[in-house]
């Protein structure tokens, strides 16, 4: 078994041209995404102008507070509308961007499970920002009352107290903290940190090209098909096996040599932070490693012509890298293919590249770091089973 990696390392490694393009395509990619689109990232992010109808049947504080001063800033703009019905007709028309409707009395229970939010479909990331902004709302009015409530019971607890005056005063002093510009409720770790457009596209190109080695590794076994070489290996007492597994192995080490080199290579030339785990970032690079390298050799027993495996490694993986995010990300698809993304071993391992970018702990890596080991296993089990020797 480490014969036969090492001999496919060394050939691929011979192979400057595809080394120097394997290596300098995604630098250069990166360059040019991180670059350009930036700006949808992080602090420097912005929203699109975006006209907001909201339909509501009475005007209350809470209410009135969120439509009229939460809601409208310099790229929203907010149309009220009198009903759910001409809200949708506007949508239609596209007057509007985003739809949103709040139910009967939603200023005295500030749920913002039961309000509608309607979208163009092609405009579901204003949908996803109003839908933010309108739960950081509730959050803190929310927060505000479950305080003043403790407030109120311990202060009626001890005696002596005007209960009533001194609990106005001091949701009074909340209302204006929670106000203040700044001020939100966000649920994260202490010190995550924000993504920048050129980590996200760091660490999208380099899933998109580590997931090239899966058709280089599985056409590295169609040519040992066809030059006889596992025929030739088949009459010696070398089991099926440990050949697969070799194969298997030269694919994982370079899969990992092109991303040490790619992560050194954009962190000198974009000083592009990679977490501050270098372990957590290696997990994730192996797990993926494994899963590419596993896929390798499913593709290797399932495909029989060199000339597939080449129109898979050119339409098929850009499929795969469009569906995990390493164009555009996710959060940006509609429901089904957020889903059927859910399937793609290329998605979770750029989850799990993000998730170390911006903070994260050891358990939470244990899910995509899995799914990724047991994906490359059992694709390695199951190639191994289907390809003989010839």
């Amino acid at each position: 078994m480490w014969t036969i990696a090492m001999k496919d390392l060394r050939l691929r490694w011979k192979d400057k041209r595809g080394l120097i393009t394997m290596l300098l395509m995604p630098i250069l990619l990166t360059a040019i995404l991180g670059s350009a689109l930036g700006g949808n990232f992080g602090e420097d992010s912005s929203m699109p102008d975006t006209v907001v109808g909201v339909a509501f049947d009475e005007v209350d504080q809470m209410t009135d507070q969120w439509v009229n001063e939460v809601l409208p800033n310099d790229e929203v703009t907010v149309t009220a509308f009198e009903n759910g019905q001409e809200l949708e007709v506007a949508l239609q028309e596209k007057a509007i961007d985003v739809g949103v409707v709040l139910p009967e009395n939603w200023g005295q229970q500030m749920s913002e499970s039961e309000v509608k939010v309607w979208t163009d479909p092609e405009k579901t990331i204003q949908a996803s920002i109003v839908h933010s902004m309108l739960t950081s709302f509730v959050d803190r009015i929310q927060s505000v009352s479950a305080t003043a409530n403790v407030f109120a019971f311990e202060m009626g607890a001890e005696g002596g107290v005007d209960v009533e005056s001194a609990t106005e005063e001091v949701m009074a002093d909340l209302r204006a903290v929670a106000g203040a510009e700044g001020t939100s409720v966000r649920a994260a770790e202490e010190g995550q940190a924000s993504l920048t457009g050129m980590q996200y596209y760091a660490a999208a190109m380099g899933v998109m090209f580590i997931l090239f080695n899966a058709t280089i590794g599985a056409r590295s076994v169609l040519e040992e098909r066809h030059t006889q070489t596992l025929a030739r290996i088949a009459m010696t007492p070398i089991r099926p096996f440990p050949v697969m597994v070799g194969k298997f192995l030269g694919t994982l080490f370079y899969s990992l040599l092109q991303f040490l080199l790619f992560l050194i290579a954009t962190y000198l030339f974009f000083d592009v932070s990679w977490g501050e785990s270098p372990g957590q970032v290696l997990a994730v690079g192996v797990a993926y490693g494994v899963a590419v390298s596993g896929l390798a050799m499913m593709l290797a027993s399932v495909i029989k012509e060199e000339k597939t495996i080449d129109a898979v490694g050119g339409i098929g993986v850009q499929v795969l890298a469009l569906l995990g995010g390493s164009m555009i990300p996710i959060a940006a698809f509609p429901d089904i293919l957020q889903t059927v993304s859910n399937a793609i071993p290329n998605k979770w391992a750029l989850d799990g590249f993000i998730s170390v970018m911006t903070g994260t702990t050891w358990t939470e890596l244990i899910l995509p770091t899995s799914l990724l080991l047991a994906f490359g296993l059992l694709c390695l089990w199951m190639g191994s089973m289907r390809l003989k020797l010839q």
